[in-house]
C-alpha cells in the first residue's frame, strides 16, 4: 500500500521498506500507513490490537487461547466487528478476531488500490526567479 503511495520514479523505495529500514517493520508501516493518511483511525487500532493478540500466541507457544484474559480483552476491543455486528448478536472472542480480520484484509486490499491512485507527484524544480523565453 505505501509503495504504491510512492511517486513513480523513487529507486529508493526497497531501500526505506527493506529489514531494518525505516519502514521495514510492519508496526513502522502501520504507522507510516496511518499517518499519510492511507488508513482509517479504527482500521489503525484494529491492526494494533490484531498484532498485540498474535504476539501473544507467538510467545506463549503452549497454552495460549482466545479465553485468555489478555486476549479475550483484546478481541473485545475491536472495533470493526460492533460497527457491524446486530444488536444484541453475539460472537467468541475467536470470531470477533476472524470478522476482524476478514474485514480489515477486504478494507487494506481497497485501500492499496486507493492508494496507487492517490500516487504522489515529484514536484517541479524550485526556481526563485522564472525567465519568460
Amino acid at each position: 500500500m505505501i509503495q504504491g503511495f510512492f511517486v513513480e520514479t523513487c529507486d529508493d523505495d526497497c531501500s526505506i521498506l527493506s529489514t531494518e529500514r525505516p519502514l521495514g517493520t510492519l508496526v513502522a508501516r502501520l504507522r507510516g500507513a496511518y499517518c499519510m493518511g492511507l488508513i482509517s483511525n479504527t482500521e489503525y487500532h484494529d491492526l494494533k490490537l490484531i498484532m498485540e493478540i498474535q504476539q501473544i500466541f507467538a510467545q506463549q507457544v503452549h497454552g495460549a487461547a482466545f479465553t485468555d484474559d489478555g486476549i479475550r480483552e483484546r478481541c473485545f476491543q475491536l472495533r470493526i466487528p460492533r460497527e457491524v455486528l446486530l444488536p444484541g448478536e453475539t460472537r467468541t472472542p475467536r470470531q470477533l478476531f476472524v470478522f476482524a480480520t476478514a474485514i480489515l484484509t477486504q478494507q487494506l486490499s481497497w485501500r492499496a488500490e486507493q492508494a496507487s491512485k492517490k500516487r504522489c507527484q515529484v514536484p517541479e524544480d524550485f526556481m526563485l526567479i522564472h525567465a519568460e523565453d
